[in-house]
Order: C-alpha cells, then sequence, then structure tokens
C-alpha cells in the first residue's frame, strides 16, 4: 500500500524501484567516472537524504555512492 509515494505496509519504507533506480543512477556515474553539475550533486543528495530518513541502512549505502562521483562548478 502507498500514500504519498512511500510505502506503508509493515514499515515505512520507499519503492522499490524509486531505490533501484537511484542506485543504477549513482553506480553508473561512479563506472563511467562522470562529472555531475553541483545542482544535479545536490538534486541526487536530496533523494538520498529522503531515503535515509525513512530507511537508514539503505540511505547510508546510497550516501557513501554519491560521495565517490565527482562535481564540477557550474
Amino acid at each position: 500500500m502507498m500514500v504519498t509515494g512511500i510505502v506503508v505496509n509493515v514499515k515505512t519504507n520507499i519503492p522499490k524501484r524509486t531505490r533501484r533506480n537511484l542506485r543504477a543512477k549513482l553506480h553508473n556515474l561512479a563506472v563511467s567516472n562522470s562529472e555531475i553539475t553541483e545542482y544535479e550533486y545536490s538534486q541526487m543528495r536530496g533523494q538520498v537524504e529522503w531515503i535515509r530518513h525513512l530507511n537508514p541502512l539503505h540511505g547510508n549505502n546510497l550516501n557513501e555512492q554519491l560521495q565517490q562521483i565527482r562535481t564540477v562548478k557550474a
């Protein structure tokens, strides 16, 4: 069952598809050694913090991946 984009079954969580898409995006950026703008970084950081608020275990893992991404000043 979902309420406002959050799964509320046994415990609150984010949809698996959302988490997987963000994880794949972070992985692809790290593997290709691409640079992103500070604005894109802050958007991804917001998504990671939202996930971390709902599920600290997944959020911390995504945050570690996010720290590996290089940024350029726009």
